[in-house]
Parts: C-alpha cells; structure tokens; sequence
C-alpha cells in the first residue's frame, strides 16, 4: 500500500467502493493563458477546447474583467464558471477561471488569488467525491509560503482521492530545469515539502519536457516545467489510466497542459463539422447551392436529412481539394511548433516558432 495511508485507513475511508469502481472519464485542460483579452490567445484556446473535447478548464493569469471572461466561456459551452478577479495596481495581474460544461457535477469549496479547490461528484450516489485543486503559484517569494501552507491546510483536510493541477511556479529538480542558474532543491520546504508531506506522485507527461520558456535565444535561454499535476494514491487507484500532455504552445509563454483520466480509444470516423473559415472564401456558397440543387426524394423530413448529407459530403470534398484539408493542415503544424520548441533556442529556432504561431 502507498505510504500516505495505511491498510486499516483506506479500507476505513467511507469511498472505498468507489475506489474500486472507476471513476466518470473526463478531460482537464489547465493552460496559465497570460492575458485572455488577446485575440491569439482566444482562438488558441477555442482550437484546443474544441479538437480535445474538455469538461474542465482551468486558466491562470487570465488579466481580463470577469463579464468578458464569462462571454468567452459561454461561446465555447461552459456555463459553470467560478472566477477570482484579477489584482495588484490597476487589477492587472492574476485572475483565475475553473470552469466545467453541463453534466460535471462539482462544488467549489475554497478559492483566493492562487487556488480553487473544489469536490467533483464523478459517480453516483453513494460514491463520495474526489478532491481537485487548481494552482497559479505565486511568482513573488514573500507569497510563497501562505500559499503552500493553503494547498498543504486543503490536502491534509480531506482523506479522499485528490489531484493539484495547473502552474506551481516551482521546480522539483534540476531534471525541470534548462539555462539559468543551477536549481537549489530542498525536501523540506517548497513544492518538494508539500509532495513529500502530502505523498503526493507526480503524474508525468507527455510531449515537450518544458511548459514555459523566456522566449530569449541561445544562452540566455531558460527553460522550466511550472505546469504539472500531482495526485495522491487514492486518486491514482480510482484513475490508473490517467495521463498528462503538454499542448504545443501558441501564444502565451506557457504551454497548455491535459489531463485524461482515462485512455482515450479510436472511436470511428469524425463527425462532420462546419468550418466558419471556409464563408470567408467565396466558392463554399456555390458549393453548398449545388449541393442544395440535388434531387431528393420522401418525406420532408428525409429530404432536409438528403439535402444535409450531400451539402456535407460536398463540401469535404471541396474543402480538401480547395484548402489542403485545413484539420491536416493544423495538426501538421501544430507538430512542426511542437518539435520546434524542443529544438535549441537559436534565433532562427525562435523565428520559426513564431512564423508557425502564426499559421505559417
């Protein structure tokens, strides 16, 4: 058994049956956005909520006013939201947005400028929740220590399953680290005294090993993992398939990071789905028309369904011959930034993130 809890405690734990019913599936998308109000940084964000399907979304220096935080929200399908608004002169630093689409069943519990903790209800009755706390780590060191005794105080206050996601704004190792000064790691203090006090695991990843960068070339370059998730190991018995990724970055300095709880299997072809960017070109009018233009048969019913289908048919086949497939396209490039930022920061490496960041 894993140290944090003895034989007798776990079994004595009043969710053990639903520890050993896996838990409801779900995908968490935790992303320090650094400024929602930017243009790039909404369709970054609006990109990878829709190819990843998210329930829960949690956004760190979000630097924008709560009304225009929910609109964007709103757009993209989550109507539950808690946001801590920004702060420091002029409100223009921090802010925090957990939110989660209809048929999550969560209760926030505790929020302040670095954390949101809150119960998610990911079974029936009578199963007992789980715990999930989502972290901005403060950047100044005289706001360090409340905020780990904060996150330590919820930990040790809840004897269920719990997993921290989102940026610690620390380092474990030197392994998290590239440039810069060399890494002074302490098991005492810090993020390593939390894990160590808490017996928290480190939940990995996959994908780029560093989540920020100061974006500066060659030897001025630093590199860091701020963005990761920890769990206890009730958390992992009740989710042993779940898996981190670092999202190739697109705008901010840091990279998003998901969480699946569960492996995520091939489910057949895609679903048909509009892309606003093909009204911009002047032809998908005459090849809805055309498609709208063939004979049908039936009810009215089964002719709109007809006419529907062609439409759709046709203009996958336009969009693949007109655009080059633009969902290759994508995901072709969002590889090509992926490989990019692992490369050494050259000036030539950083010109063509950039150029890539723009679709290039």
């Amino acid at each position: 058994m894993y140290p944090n809890f003895t034989f007798l405690e776990v079994f004595s734990y009043q969710g053990i049956k639903h520890l050993l019913v896996p838990g409801t599936p779900m995908i968490i998308h935790a992303w320090n956005v650094r400024g929602l109000g930017r243009a790039s940084h909404v369709r970054a964000l609006k990109k990878d909520i829709r190819t990843l399907n998210s329930d829960i979304i949690f956004l760190s220096e979000t630097l924008s006013s709560s009304p225009k935080i929910s609109i964007i929200l709103n757009a993209l399908g989550f109507y539950n939201q808690c946001l801590v608004p920004t702060s420091g002169e002029k409100r223009m630093s921090g802010g925090l947005c957990l939110a989660w689409k209809n048929g999550i069943d969560l209760e926030i519990t505790f929020q302040n400028n670095n954390i949101i903790n809150a119960l998610v209800f990911s079974n029936p009755p009578p199963h007992n929740p789980w715990m999930l706390s989502v972290v901005y780590g403060p950047p100044h060191w005289c706001n360090k220590r409340m905020f780990w005794e904060n996150l330590d105080h919820l930990g040790k206050s809840f004897p269920g399953p719990w997993m921290c996601i989102g940026d610690f704004n620390a380092i474990s190792n030197q392994s998290e680290k590239q440039g810069g000064r060399p890494v002074q790691s302490s098991s005492s203090g810090g993020l390593n005294g939390f894990i160590n006090s808490n017996f928290l695991l480190d939940l990995g990843f996959s994908g780029n090993p560093f989540t920020w960068s100061n974006n500066r070339p060659l030897s001025t370059n630093i590199k860091e993992r701020l963005d990761k998730a920890y769990a206890n190991s009730l958390w992992r018995i009740l989710f042993p398939d779940a898996s981190v990724s670092h999202l190739p970055g697109k705008s901010s300095d840091h990279l998003p990071i998901v969480l699946k709880t569960h492996k995520v299997g091939h489910l057949g072809p895609k679903p048909f789905r509009f892309e606003a960017a093909w009204t911009r070109d002047p032809s998908s009018h005459l090849v809805v028309k055309s498609a709208w233009r063939q004979q049908a048969f039936g009810s009215s019913a089964e002719i709109l369904y007809k006419k529907t289908h062609f439409t759709s048919h046709m203009l996958r086949k336009w969009n693949v011959t007109h655009f080059g497939h633009i969902q290759t396209r994508i995901r072709f490039l969002s590889q090509k930034l992926d490989d990019i930022q692992k490369r050494e920061a050259s000036v030539r490496n950083l010109e063509l993130e950039k150029k890539h960041q723009n679709g290039n």
